[in-house]
């Protein structure tokens, strides 16, 4: 898929760029992904879903433009949050489902997203990395976000 998951930590050790030939979407609380890690970062704070309800759902739209941008100019592009657990793996399932359509934020389709399809994405994601368990608040931002963009 070329979307990769990760503990922002984990990048400490690891030359993004040059080892896996990617570029960074910083989900952390706190530009957690240091900035010798040798691949373009983008930061987006995004805080857990027990400290702001929405701070997800805000996001998701400048997150899924920034990937499918970076994976249309070929990159690949690791996705990091704090733990590598909830908020990255709630991008890459809000990604997966707009770029499944091949819409972006405000493209619409056709019959809106349920509830199911949001489970669906998630399932696919934790099928790939099992340490992956997205909160309920944020699959609940996911779809709300899907909803209130009308995708």
């Amino acid at each position: 898929t070329g979307v990769g998951i990760c503990p922002a930590g984990a990048l400490k050790s690891v030359d993004a760029s040059e080892v896996l030939g990617a570029v960074v979407l910083d989900c952390s609380t706190s530009r957690a992904v240091p900035a010798d890690v040798g691949a373009d970062v983008r930061h987006v704070e995004i805080l857990p879903h027990k400290f702001d309800r929405l701070s997800l759902q805000n996001a998701l739209g400048g997150a899924t433009t920034y990937i499918a941008e970076r994976l249309g100019a070929g990159c690949k592009v690791i996705v990091a949050c704090d733990d590598g657990q909830d908020i990255s793996p709630a991008v890459v399932a809000a990604h997966f489902l707009v770029s499944r359509t091949g819409t972006e934020a405000g493209g619409g389709r056709p019959e809106p997203y349920t509830k199911e399809d949001v489970r669906s994405a998630i399932s696919r994601v934790t099928q790939h990395c099992p340490a992956a368990h997205p909160s309920r608040g944020s699959a609940k931002q996911v779809y709300n976000w899907l909803r209130l963009a009308n995708l």
